[in-house]
């Protein structure tokens, strides 16, 4: 079996896609998608002269019967039989009963998340589990801005694009991690300086500037949403580290990490 070539897709990323007529691909069981391996689509689609637009990534729930892609011509007309395609389908796209971390990497943020939300829950009260936890999203956010995130295009042996299969992007990751500890961390500084260091790590790594600008959304999301009950001193600590990461986007390291003194800032 061939194996196709990626791209990052386009804004129109297959020749008629897919027109209002496309024809829907459908889940034959429900699960969690654990893996999808386009090969085994991208060959079928081109030997039926067809394209397929595929609208479920590794970590989502589907229910049986449910559309999960479209197929269509090159003039943008349904399959002439919907099932054309059924085996490389279900040969490409691994339903199982549980989200996997092989293919997932939202699920490794998410359950790094779920740590962080529940130490700082009023039941437990540990920020500093909460940071640590944090401390590990850096580094896997730090490392997936490398990767090529959003939407992935795949050729057949002759360049012809046949098949596109999402992925989730760069704010998708940031807002998986910010948002419900800044939510719930509202009150603590130690989380907030925690989440900010985060990005800060993140800005100093950053390769483009819409990374950098998602990177900037996050931080003055932070302050927006910090407690206004916060005393002073508090606040401003906040508002210290989110002038670090601004520092950060800017290419001044040496200001941006004058501070390296664990959990607190120096004095």
């Amino acid at each position: 079996m061939p194996t196709s070539a990626t791209t990052t897709t386009p804004r129109n990323p297959l020749p008629g896609c897919p027109g209002p007529a496309a024809g829907p691909c459908c889940a034959r069981r429900s699960g969690f998608i654990q893996a999808v391996r386009p090969d085994p689509l991208v060959e079928a689609c081109a030997e039926h002269g067809l394209f397929f637009l595929l609208g479920v990534r590794p970590g989502d729930h589907v229910t049986q019967g449910a559309p999960i892609g479209s197929v269509w011509t090159a003039d943008g007309a349904p399959a002439a039989d919907a099932g054309t395609l059924a085996g490389a389908v279900a040969q490409a796209v691994e339903v199982g009963f549980e989200r996997t971390l092989e293919h997932d990497a939202a699920l490794g943020l998410r359950q790094l998340t779920d740590i962080a939300v529940k130490a700082i829950s009023p039941s437990v009260n540990d920020p500093i589990t909460a940071a640590h936890a944090i401390g590990y999203c850096a580094d896997l956010l730090a490392r997936l801005q490398h990767r090529e995130l959003g939407p992935q295009q795949h050729l057949d042996d002759h360049g012809v694009p046949r098949l596109v299969t999402p992925d989730r992007d760069h704010r998708y990751y940031l807002d998986l991690v910010c948002a419900p500890i800044r939510r719930f961390g509202a009150g603590e500084p130690l989380v907030l300086t925690a989440l900010l260091r985060m990005l800060r790590a993140c800005a100093a790594d950053a390769r483009d500037d819409t990374q950098r600008t998602e990177i900037s959304r996050q931080s003055q999301l932070i302050l927006r949403t910090m407690d206004t009950g916060l005393i002073d001193s508090d606040a401003e600590e906040v508002r210290d580290f989110a002038h670090r990461v601004e520092l950060a986007l800017a290419g001044n390291l040496d200001d941006a990490f004058r501070d390296r003194a664990g959990e607190t800032r120096s004095v």
